[in-house]
Formats: C-alpha cells, sequence, structure tokens
C-alpha cells in the first residue's frame, strides 16, 4: 500500500486495482475508483516534522 494523492487533491491509500483496472483508493470518505488513462506515480514531499 502507498499513501497517494490524486490530481483533484484527495489523498489516501492506493491497495491494487480492480478487474477493469481501476485504481483502488482507500480515502476517509470511503473507497474510491480511480479510472484514467495514464496514472503518475511521484514521491510525496515530506511533511515538517516527517521523516
Amino acid at each position: 500500500d502507498r499513501v497517494v494523492q490524486l490530481s483533484d487533491g484527495v489523498a489516501g491509500t492506493a491497495a491494487g486495482v480492480d478487474g477493469r483496472g481501476a485504481l483502488l483508493v482507500h480515502t476517509s470518505a470511503g473507497m474510491k475508483l480511480v479510472n484514467s488513462a495514464e496514472v503518475s506515480v511521484r514521491p510525496v514531499a515530506a511533511r515538517h516534522g516527517d521523516h
């Protein structure tokens, strides 16, 4: 699992893909399925106090 931030600003934990290839993201509002032709994986900038 990896912490992710979506282009709409929603943050959550990526938890794999479903049978159709949608990225599964656990958010504070529940599971979100992300369908996109392209997904970029970039490091998240460290917040103050993170190591």
